[in-house]
């Protein structure tokens, strides 16, 4: 993996893991990494489906070590993916503004990365749990459990949302869950954020839809570089297709269709279990 701490030549050092040994590229970032020992976190799935968190660490002799500072197992389910935010992501805004003009902060944790499992439950049906999990300490901040879903799983992570994909076995169709977390209407610290020092239970919102294809072949979202422009979720379907889709359209916060007009959120449109897509979205 690359590290995200750059050396006085401003080269981001890439981590190599092994099962005895690990080694760093190039040899002489060793000597910056030794300087803020301690203070990196790494997070690693072993076959069995744990994910660990590691301190990685340079002992005097200049070896590196990897401490184990926590660990999360899902009883009877293996890992199948692990969604962490992009180091360079950039966050526009960080709150979002309601219909009585009030301001929803938004809770981003640059360190939170969305964990999904896969198991059997007694009966032989496949069941996933979706965990939100801070990789630095370990604090699951959000878990769910979905029953008797199939393959393919997808995932997108960023800013504060997450959006993931599965295939429903008992409805038979493939559905979409959207999350988003936010602080509240205060904002804890809008300087520097430290995991350490998060005492934040966020509030998370959450709708699912039903999707009009059978199956999602590939999920991934845009990125622009200062993050101004309003996100899109492509969507890649097994009939060769790519969807478009605003993020809007996957905002956990639509609104009810009875709720009133002048209540609704700006730019939301109503809440509706079928993801309608307009034919000139693909």
């Amino acid at each position: 993996l690359m590290l995200h701490h750059e050396g006085e030549d401003h080269v981001r050092p890439i981590l190599l893991l092994g099962t005895d040994k690990h080694q760093l590229i190039p040899d002489s970032a060793a000597q910056h990494l030794a300087s803020i020992s301690g203070k990196v976190f790494v997070a690693t799935v072993d076959d069995e489906g744990t994910t660990t968190g590691q301190k990685l660490t340079v002992s005097e002799s200049g070896r590196l070590e990897l401490m184990p500072t926590w660990t999360l197992k899902s009883p009877g389910a293996s890992v199948v993916a692990v969604a962490a935010k992009p180091v360079d992501e950039q966050v526009h805004s960080q709150g979002r503004v309601m219909a009585d003009r009030s301001v929803l902060f938004k809770y981003v944790n640059p360190n939170l990365a969305l964990v999904l499992t896969e198991g059997k439950d007694a009966s032989q049906k496949n069941f996933i749990n979706v965990f939100l999990v801070d990789l630095v300490t370990g604090r699951v901040t959000f878990a769910v459990t979905h029953k008797r879903v199939l393959p393919p799983y997808h995932v997108v992570h960023s800013e504060n949302w997450a959006v993931y994909s599965y295939y429903n076995e008992k409805s038979r169709r493939s559905e979409l869950a959207s999350l988003e977390l936010f602080e509240g209407t205060e904002q804890s610290n809008n300087t520097v954020f430290s995991s350490l020092s998060n005492v934040i239970t966020p509030l998370v919102e959450r709708q699912s839809y039903i999707l009009s294809f059978s199956h999602v072949a590939a999920t991934v979202d845009t990125v622009t570089e200062k993050g101004i422009t309003s996100k899109h979720i492509l969507i890649a379907t097994s009939q060769g297709q790519i969807y478009e889709v605003p993020r809007a359209f996957l905002d956990p916060r639509r609104p009810n269709m009875n709720t009133p007009v002048e209540m609704r959120e700006p730019g939301l449109p109503p809440y509706v279990p079928e993801l309608q897509l307009p034919r000139r979205a693909f």
